[in-house]
């Protein structure tokens, strides 16, 4: 009988330890990641392929991104935004956009 008393005691100490820290730990700011940063934001650029490829759609947003920036020594930060494809219909569509976002240096 003793033994429960000690053992409730301590899970009652216990629980209400944890849910403390869980409390501390919810009011803290959120670090923020530099590239959230506003002067880092970027823009969106797309590409297409008419052959379905992912490849081909990806590489194609990433030129674009490339060649918007200034100066010989062009370079281009991106993140993956989105990928839309259409296929079938009578036409045989096999179409494929990628959308990224990117930092141009």
């Amino acid at each position: 009988m003793q033994t429960q008393k000690l053992r409730r005691k301590f899970l009652g100490l216990l629980s209400a330890s944890v849910s403390g820290a869980a409390l501390v730990l919810v009011g803290r700011p959120v670090p923020v990641d530099a590239a959230a940063d506003d002067s880092e934001k970027g823009k969106s650029f797309s590409g297409t392929s008419k052959s379905g490829k992912f490849n081909e759609a990806l590489e194609a947003a990433i030129q674009a991104a490339v060649k918007s920036a200034p100066g010989a020594d062009r370079q281009a930060k991106w993140t993956l935004n989105a990928v839309s494809g259409i296929k079938g219909g009578i036409t045989g569509q096999n179409d494929i956009t990628v959308t990224i976002n990117a930092v141009v240096s």
